[in-house]
């Protein structure tokens, strides 16, 4: 990377280089295992003509000469594959080794775009806050009424249990008979907590 390249710019190539070498393995892997499997396939079929020469079939040398054929090109198959996954391999990793000296060259650039990123979340936050706040009191709402029934449904509960033959402890049943526990993280943490490692603090202090 030379000085005048934007660093942002930079890693979207590189990105986009070591997508392409990740596709073009993946393809190529693909197309080595189908040369594997045809060179199996020809080595048994030529094996299979040898015992047919053996015992004088006709087209049976035919047949040999014509897996060997098979096998060879398969096997020349499998080996020039395997020479474009290592050249795509040598790709991906010229691209990761250049990506991480981007991002300790570029960094500042990096803690940039990434601090904007962590604003335009924190922005979202408060209508987060706020409907996070209706949930818990319409939740609140709701428990109330639920608990001004609790002592008509564990009568419900025992009964029904008596009558399957059930014996539980009065706790389970209680328990099974009110509303949980408001399970959400308080709102005050959206913000106490936002998407920045904390290390970032130290790192940019001026």
């Amino acid at each position: 990377m030379d000085g005048t390249t934007d660093p942002l710019i930079r890693r979207h190539e590189l990105l986009a280089e070591i997508r392409a070498a990740r596709v073009a393995i993946d393809m190529t892997r693909s197309k080595q295992a189908d040369a594997v499997h045809r060179q199996k396939k020809a080595k048994a079929e030529g094996f299979e003509a040898e015992m047919d020469v053996v015992r004088r079939i006709d087209g049976a040398e035919q047949r040999v000469k014509e897996a060997a054929e098979r096998e060879h090109t398969a096997a020349a198959d499998e080996e020039r594959y395997d020479v474009g996954v290592q050249a795509a391999g040598q790709v991906m990793k010229l691209a990761e080794g250049e990506m991480k000296v981007l991002y300790e060259k570029g960094l500042s650039s990096f803690i940039a775009e990434a601090e904007r990123k962590t604003d335009s979340a924190l922005k979202r936050a408060g209508p987060v806050r706020k409907a996070l706040a209706d949930y818990r009191q319409a939740w609140s709402e709701a428990e109330a009424h639920w608990q001004q029934l609790l002592h008509a449904l564990v009568a419900r509960v025992e009964a029904a249990d008596l009558a399957e033959g059930r014996r539980r402890d009065s706790t389970t049943v209680y328990r099974e008979c009110q509303v949980p526990m408001f399970g959400v993280q308080t709102s005050d943490e959206l913000l106490a907590r936002p998407p920045r490692p904390p290390a970032i603090a130290r790192l940019t202090e001026k």
